[in-house]
């Protein structure tokens, strides 16, 4: 469904209400048709063509939109993500449709019951949804990423194709798209497509968390061994317990946030005592470090003991 529906984010955030807001917006996506079609079929022998191309129309878009949306899945991002052949046709043909339904029985209403309260409403309909929005400087329905670290993007868009970056950082949902690399996972790409592969993901997650916070160079190099990442992405302000807690994974993954969280607690992980000295560039908090480097530093430290 179009992310600006809310529901996705109202799961993520475990409101209570998510659960009535999902289902309220299955039936509205699938009477909103219906109905549409059922009234068609009854207004086509006295207004012939009233409706008819309009709902011909939608059916079109929205079976279009369904089989993209299957074969979305079954070639699973060689057709990008699948939610883009579906909450752009939902958000395009579900409102239209709801007012071709509404309209006419609500403007037939105000103008046999209140005609003046219906044109004042009117103009003031007008003024909240087509004039006001003018004077805004960004309109608020674009809903666009900014980029914040383009000596980052950079840095990683001139690294080897091949490269893998790892990282907690909600940052690395923008690195495949700022600089055309991939990462491990990400918040962005944490949907449950399949289940293999949303528990790769979700492992590939858990093994990067404890690699992270963990308190010795084994873990670390288990770590880099079993993934291969050419390079970690580290916010230097997550050995903080409190920005920790604010991160989108302390939710999804929660035995080993409460972990980590306990851990730096107690003493700086090994992670980040190597960051500075592994570092390949720096924007900000975050650190970009080469894993060839933390492997060598870590295998170091264990040969020392």
């Amino acid at each position: 469904m179009p992310v600006e529906w809310g529901c996705g984010e109202a799961f993520r955030q475990d409101l209570g209400f998510a659960p009535f807001l999902a289902f309220s917006l299955l039936v509205f996506t699938f009477s909103v048709p219906n109905m549409l079609w059922y009234f068609t079929n009854r207004t086509l022998g006295r207004k012939p063509g009233a409706f008819e191309n309009r709902v011909q129309l939608f059916s079109l878009v929205l079976i279009s939109s369904s089989c993209w949306f299957i074969a979305a899945h079954l070639l699973l991002f060689d057709l990008h993500l699948p939610s883009r052949y579906t909450q752009h046709a939902l958000r395009a043909t579900m409102w239209i449709a709801a007012a071709l339904l509404m309209g006419p029985p609500l403007i037939a209403a105000g103008r046999k019951y209140a005609p003046k309260l219906f044109g004042s409403l009117a103009v003031l309909s007008a003024l909240i949804f087509f004039i006001l929005p003018l004077f805004l400087t960004v309109s608020p329905y674009a809903n666009y990423i900014s980029g914040q670290h383009p000596k980052l993007y950079e840095h990683v868009k001139q690294l080897p194709k091949d490269s893998l970056i790892a990282s907690l950082s909600i940052e690395a949902d923008n690195i495949p798209s700022f600089s055309s690399r991939r990462v491990l996972s990400a918040r962005e790409y944490a949907i449950p497509y399949s289940l293999p592969y949303i528990n790769n993901l979700r492992t590939a997650t858990k093994s990067l968390i404890y690699a992270q916070y963990g308190n010795s160079p084994n873990a670390l190099i288990g770590f880099l061994d079993l993934y291969q990442p050419t390079h970690l992405l580290i916010d230097m302000r997550s050995k903080n317990a409190g920005f920790l807690k604010q991160q989108w994974w302390h939710n999804d993954y929660p035995a080993a946030a409460e972990w980590a969280i306990k851990n730096i607690s107690s003493r700086l992980p090994f992670l980040f005592n190597l960051m500075q000295e592994c570092k390949t560039v720096s924007s900000g908090p975050l650190i970009l470090a080469s894993t060839n480097c933390l492997r060598s530093l870590s295998i170091k430290k264990v040969n020392h003991k």
